[in-house]
C-alpha cells in the first residue's frame, strides 16, 4: 500500500541519484496567475522517470537483481530504467514502440539497456515486455502502475511543497497516471487544500474519460505527438488514486501543446517535450480555474526529437502570425518580383523563401504563381501586406489574381457559416460550409454555446448537439427538414439506442439517411458529435 513514509524513503534513496530540480517563477507565461515551473526536463536523463525507476530497482532482492529487469516505455521510462539498472550492475531489456523518437532510443542504448523495438504504440510494447518477462523470469518494471514507482514520482510533490509552501494548485501531465498519482498523494497528504489538476492530450484522453465517466476504460486508439502520454489504458492503481486525490483532469489540443512548447522556449529558455508542455498549455489556454492563484506546472521532460521540435516551432510561428506563406498570381515578365519585394519590404517583412510556379493548369500561359514565405511580426502585419498588394492599382499581379479568383468563383462558390454566439465557446465545431445548393455542417459537439459547458448524460449531450445543428442550419437559412444525410460519431457504440431515441424526436419522417460510427476520441471529451448534409430545394 502506498504511504507517505514510502515517499519519504524514496526521497532518501534518490538524494544522490535524482536532482532536486528548480522551481522557477515564469511571469512572462501568464498574467492571470502566479505561475511556477518544476523543471523536471532538467532532471538526469531529461525526465522525472528516473525517480520511480531507480527507487523500484533499488528495492529488488539479490535474486531478482541477478535475473535482471525488463520494462516497456515510449522513451523516458526506458532511460530511467537503463540508468538505474546500469548503476546497480543489473541487466536490463526495454521494449519500445517503433515510433519512439530516435533520440530516446539511442540514449536508452547508450545508458546500457538492450532495446527491443515493437511495432505499434506503448500498449503493444507493454504486451511484448510481459511476454518476454514470462520467458526470462526477469522483473518487470512497470512505468506507472506500481506503488514503488509511484512513490518515487511522489518525491516531486514533496519538493514542490518545500520550495513553495503557500502553493494553491499544481498541474501535472497525465499518461498512465504514475506521476500525478504520486504527486497528488504526497501533496494531499500534507496539504489537502491544495488543488491537483491533470492534463492529457485530446487524442489520448484515457484517464480523462475514465475519471469523468467514473469507469476504468481503454481507448480504441491514442494519437498525439506528445509520445510520453500516448497511453490507451491508464493504470488500475493510478486510476484509483486519481479518483481519490485528483481534483480534475482536462485535455489540450496538439496546436495548444505546440504553442506551449514554443512559449517555454522563447520566454523561459526551456526545451520541453510534448508531455512536459501540456500543463503549461492548460494555463495558457485557460483550461483550469487558476486565476489569481500560485500555481506550479510540472514540466515533466525535455526529450523531444529535433525533427518534431522543428515542426512544432514552425507550427507555433504560423499560429502566432510570425511566419506566413503567401501565393501571388502575376504576369510572367521581368520586374514583377522586384515590385512584390518592394511592397513586402515597405511593410517591414522579410522574405525567406521564393518559389516560381508556372505549371498550374488554372493559370493563363503567360502567367505564373509566386509563392513567398515571409517572416512577420503578427497577423496584423500579414493583413497589411495583403492589403498593400491588393490596392496597388495597375499592378498586374493583383489584376491577374482577381481574374483567376473570379473564374474560380464561377465554378465553385463557398462560404463559411457560423452562429453568432458559438465560436468563442466551441470554435470550429460551430461552423458549416455553404456551397450554394448544399450545406455541409461540421460535427456538432454537445457544448452549450451560452455557457461553454457540457452535460453529463448521453441523452442530454445528444439533445445539445442536435440543438447546435439546428442553430447552424438556421444561420444558413435552412431547417432540419432540409437535412438529407447525418453521421453520428459515438465514443461508445453502446450509447446508440439512447442517442437514437433523442434523434428520432428531432426529425420528421421520412428520416434522413444516417450513419453511426464509433471513434477513438471526440473533441473536448464529448460522448458524441453529429454532422450533416443539407440541400436547398
Amino acid at each position: 500500500m502506498l504511504t507517505l513514509d514510502k515517499i519519504y524513503h524514496a526521497a532518501f534513496v534518490l538524494k544522490d541519484v535524482a536532482r532536486k530540480t528548480d522551481l522557477i517563477e515564469a511571469p512572462k507565461l501568464s498574467k492571470d496567475c502566479q505561475l511556477y515551473l518544476k523543471t523536471e526536463n532538467l532532471q538526469a536523463t531529461g525526465s522525472f522517470k528516473v525517480r520511480g525507476a531507480y527507487y523500484k530497482i533499488s528495492q529488488l532482492s539479490q535474486e531478482e537483481s541477478a535475473k535482471g529487469v525488463i520494462a516497456c516505455s515510449a522513451g523516458n521510462h526506458a532511460q530511467g530504467v537503463a540508468l538505474a539498472a546500469t548503476r546497480r550492475g543489473i541487466k536490463s531489456i526495454v521494449c519500445m514502440p517503433d515510433g519512439a523518437p530516435i533520440m530516446k532510443v539511442e540514449n536508452t542504448k547508450n545508458l546500457g539497456a538492450e532495446v527491443c523495438l515493437v511495432p505499434g504504440t506503448y500498449d503493444d510494447a507493454h504486451d511484448k515486455a510481459v511476454e518476454l518477462q514470462e520467458e526470462t523470469g526477469m522483473t518487470f518494471i512497470h512505468p506507472y502502475d506500481d506503488e514503488l514507482v509511484i512513490a518515487g514520482q511522489g518525491t516531486i510533490g514533496l519538493e514542490i511543497l518545500d520550495q513553495l509552501p503557500d502553493l494553491d494548485a499544481v498541474i501535472v501531465p497525465v499518461g498512465g497516471g504514475g506521476l500525478i498519482s504520486g504527486v497528488a498523494f504526497a501533496i494531499k497528504s500534507l496539504r489537502p487544500e491544495v488543488k491537483v489538476y491533470g492534463v492529457q492530450a485530446e487524442g489520448a484522453p484515457s484517464m480523462y474519460r475514465s475519471l469523468h465517466e467514473h469507469k476504468y476504460q481503454t481507448l480504441k486508439a491514442a494519437s498525439t505527438f506528445a509520445d510520453g502520454i500516448q497511453v490507451k489504458t491508464p493504470g488500475e492503481l493510478t486510476y484509483q488514486l486519481c479518483e481519490q486525490y485528483v481534483d480534475d483532469v482536462v485535455t489540450v489540443s496538439e496546436d495548444e501543446t505546440a504553442a506551449a512548447i514554443l512559449s517555454l522556449m522563447e520566454n523561459q529558455k526551456l526545451v520541453a517535450e510534448g508531455a512536459g508542455a501540456v500543463p503549461v498549455a492548460a494555463v495558457l489556454f485557460h483550461k483550469l480555474p487558476v486565476e489569481g492563484k500560485k500555481v506550479a506546472c510540472v514540466v515533466s521532460g525535455g526529450n523531444i526529437d529535433v525533427n518534431i521540435l522543428n515542426r512544432v516551432i514552425t507550427r507555433g510561428l504560423v499560429m502566432s502570425g510570425r511566419k506566413a506563406n503567401m501565393t501571388i498570381a502575376l504576369e510572367d515578365k521581368p520586374g514583377q518580383l522586384k515590385k512584390v519585394a518592394e511592397i513586402v519590404s515597405r511593410c517591414g517583412s522579410n522574405v525567406v523563401s521564393v518559389q516560381h510556379d508556372g505549371s498550374d493548369p488554372n493559370m493563363p500561359i503567360s502567367s505564373c504563381f509566386l509563392k513567398l514565405t515571409l517572416e512577420t511580426r503578427d497577423a496584423e502585419q500579414i493583413e497589411q501586406i495583403r492589403a498593400e498588394l491588393a490596392k496597388k492599382r495597375g499592378f498586374p499581379a493583383c489584376e491577374r489574381k482577381s481574374i483567376i479568383e473570379e473564374k474560380r468563383k464561377e465554378r465553385f462558390i463557398m462560404k463559411v457559416v457560423s452562429t453568432s454566439n458559438a465560436p468563442a465557446a466551441i470554435g470550429p465545431y460551430s461552423q458549416a460550409i455553404d456551397l450554394g445548393n448544399m450545406v455541409f455542417v461540421s460535427g456538432q459537439i454537445p457544448v452549450d454555446p451560452a455557457t461553454g459547458k457540457m452535460a453529463d448524460t448521453v441523452e442530454e449531450q445528444a439533445a445539445q448537439s442536435l440543438a447546435n445543428l439546428k442553430a447552424i442550419l438556421a444561420e444558413a437559412g435552412l431547417s432540419m427538414a432540409n437535412v438529407v444525410k447525418t453521421v453520428i460519431f459515438l465514443a461508445d457504440i453502446n450509447d446508440f439506442a439512447a442517442v437514437n431515441a433523442v434523434y428520432a424526436k428531432a426529425f420528421a419522417e421520412p428520416f434522413p439517411a444516417r450513419s453511426c460510427v464509433q471513434v477513438a476520441a471526440i473533441p473536448k471529451g464529448a460522448k458524441l458529435e453529429i454532422e450533416c448534409i443539407a440541400v436547398r430545394e
